[in-house]
């Protein structure tokens, strides 16, 4: 009888499995399903948001790329990474005469990855991030102003420093890089600094003919519009004198 009873258990248990494997597995499925319906409803939100945002700020959306963005501007550093590079929900228009293009920005990398038993795994990673460009009708030497990090402050101790500014401020807050040290000197003078200092958080970068902002991430539909505002308020904060020499060249 208890020979009966263990060989019974095992049994039971066996049955039990097999009869929870496939509620398993479409539990599993259900919960792609309505992930993938939730992502779809979000996107549809986002491209909503986005139309009526371009709306009230006089500008157009397109869900595609009219653009071609990852081609025509693939020179620039900041959205020149990795590979199967494309921009998507385009609000796009003019502030004053310069052309003006905010996007969500999506580029791949190919990863490696080795176990503990020495097998060895890649496998493509997306990037999201959204950025916007100005194009400009002048030629700009390589400028990059971002928000300092840790990496940052252990570079400058070990003497790979950054370009450093007379506000101990802002030199401790923001990384600011550019071949060019006299033209980074006449961009970030004081009334810059203090326009940075109080609009935190923004990666600028100025190069060829384009003015390119980012966060890092992705805008949320209202940042779309604040992208747009701070590159305007960021070259209004630039010296005449400046633009004068930049159109000479």
């Amino acid at each position: 009888m208890r020979g009966l009873t263990r060989g019974a258990c095992p049994a039971a248990w066996r049955l039990f499995m097999e009869a929870l494997i496939p509620v398993i597995f479409v539990a599993f499925f259900i919960l792609v399903v309505i992930g993938i319906i939730y992502a779809q409803a979000q996107a549809k939100k986002r491209r909503e948001d986005l139309a009526r945002i371009a709306t009230e700020i006089n500008m157009r959306y397109d869900a595609n790329d009219p653009f071609d963005i990852a081609n025509r501007y693939e020179k620039l550093s900041t959205l020149n990474h990795g590979h199967n590079r494309s921009a998507n929900n385009v609000i796009h228009g003019k502030v004053g005469d310069r052309p003006v293009k905010v996007f969500d920005f999506i580029y791949h990398t190919t990863e490696t990855s080795t176990d503990s038993q020495g097998h060895t795994t890649t496998s493509e990673v997306a990037h999201y991030f959204s950025a916007a460009i100005f194009d400009m009708d002048v030629f700009f030497p390589a400028l990059l102003i971002r928000p300092e990090g840790f990496l940052d402050k252990i570079a400058a101790a070990i003497g790979f420093d950054d370009i450093d500014f007379e506000s101990a401020e802002f030199s401790s807050k923001f990384y600011v890089k550019s071949d060019d040290k006299k033209f980074a000197y006449d961009i970030v003078h004081a009334r810059m600094m203090e326009f940075l200092l109080e609009n935190p958080g923004w990666i600028i970068q100025l190069e060829a003919r384009s003015a390119v902002a980012t966060s890092g991430g992705t805008f949320s539909p209202d940042q779309f519009a604040q992208a747009i505002d701070f590159v305007d308020a960021f070259l209004k904060q630039v010296p005449e004198f400046l633009w004068k020499q930049l159109r000479e060249r």
